[in-house]
């Protein structure tokens, strides 16, 4: 028995760590700044205002966002 204990714990240290480790490895989301939100509400009331649409409506506020 006394043989066998070192390896258990071990085997058990390494089990926890990974626990831990895989707990904390997901990082929270972070907020998006309100500069950005102000922008991406002002890209999309332009994408409404225009009658005509060129591309998709995605790649458009992508564009406008980055265009700054």
């Amino acid at each position: 028995m006394t043989k066998f204990a070192p390896a258990l714990l071990a085997i058990a240290g390494i089990a926890i760590a990974g626990s831990a480790g895989a707990a904390t490895t997901a990082a929270p989301a972070k907020p998006k700044p309100a500069a950005v939100s102000a922008k991406r509400a002002s890209c999309e009331a332009e994408w409404k205002a225009q009658t005509t649409h060129k591309g998709s409506h995605k790649a458009f506020i992508k564009a406008c966002v980055a265009k700054g």
